[in-house]
């Protein structure tokens, strides 16, 4: 049974609703409640959409919103259409914040940043329509591998801080820099996803929606502790990123069970992850790598380029003199 207040799905049982606590049994005079027929989130979707959109399948999902592959008829051609909790249309603040960062959003034209085509609401059904991205995620990526090469690495940084230069350069910070939102496009290039939306979804009553704002392992300090942020933070949760893409792991993976941003605490204290004891064998290269990979957490400025390209001359020095150990010169 889905609430009139706040539309949040409650059990049929319920007398109260759990999230606004609403009065179940006062929706009707008689206090015989209206049973809502079962029906699938992808079914309530082509069913608001249809007239525009073919819903063919879902492509994933997480706290923020569910991911579906879908043609768009009038032009025929493939896209993604991002759905976020149906219970927020009820929130008219939140819908309009959403729309107006949305349309922020879609001004962006980055190489490595995906384009939004449109940007909705129909009925319960709160979306955006972006370019269909035929690569898998980073979080996929590094799942099925671990660990990424440093010259992969260094390309994505590069792509990745380019698209975050080009965005703060127009005053807009992602706010949710993490694995999951860095896609990959047919051409094997970095594309950055979901700019404004985590900045939209901070601002709202959102208790029992199941949204969860930003994520605590890639927070910066300042958004564990709700500051006032600026590109910085962006750059921040790229160093975490980067950290990962070479370890395997995130550098404070208690986070995990806690659920809490390990960012709360001051991270100049030297309480993460031994990078050294991560690393792959490198010789003196581990060594010099031990400890570092934190570095890149401080080492945050104001223009993304400069950054990535920083981290990524980094990462060449090391493999350099990872393959000088492996291969000494003979003399």
């Amino acid at each position: 049974m889905y609430c009139s207040r706040c539309g949040t799905q409650n059990k049929d049982t319920a007398k109260f609703c759990d999230s606004c606590g609403l009065d179940l049994t006062a929706t009707s005079p008689t206090g015989v409640r209206v049973e809502t027929p079962d029906i699938s989130e992808i079914d309530m979707v082509r069913q608001e959409l249809h007239e525009e959109y073919e819903i063919l399948d879902e492509l994933g999902r997480g706290g923020m919103a569910i991911v579906f592959q879908a043609k768009e008829k009038q032009l025929d051609r493939e896209v993604a259409i991002k759905v976020l909790p149906f219970s927020l249309a009820f929130d008219k603040e939140f819908v309009e914040r959403f729309q107006r960062e949305a349309r922020t959003s879609a001004k962006l034209e980055h190489p490595n940043i995906i384009p939004i085509y449109r940007v909705g609401k129909s009925g319960r059904v709160i979306y955006f329509v972006m370019k269909f991205l035929r690569g898998k995620p980073l979080s996929n990526i590094l799942a099925a591998r671990g660990s990424l090469p440093p010259a992969e690495i260094k390309r994505i940084l590069a792509e990745v801080g380019r698209a975050l230069a080009y965005a703060h350069k127009k005053e807009i910070v992602h706010r949710d820099i993490k694995p999951d939102n860095i896609m990959f496009d047919e051409h094997g290039h970095a594309v950055v996803t979901d700019f404004g939306i985590a900045k939209a979804a901070s601002g709202g009553k959102l208790t029992g929606t199941g949204m969860s704002i930003g994520t605590p392992h890639y927070m910066s300090p300042e958004q564990a502790k709700a500051q006032p942020l600026d590109g910085r933070s962006d750059i921040y949760s790229l160093g975490v990123v980067a950290y990962q893409c070479l370890t395997g792991s995130v550098p404070f993976p208690a986070a995990r069970e806690s659920g809490e941003a390990p960012a709360v605490r001051d991270h100049s204290q030297d309480d993460g992850q031994d990078a050294g004891a991560t690393l792959p064998e490198r010789g003196r290269a581990g060594q010099r790598a031990r400890g570092r990979p934190l570095g890149l957490l401080h080492d945050r400025c104001d223009d993304g380029d400069a950054v990535a390209v920083r981290r990524a001359a980094r990462l060449r020095t090391d493999h350099a003199i990872a393959a000088r150990d492996r291969h000494p010169a003979r003399g």
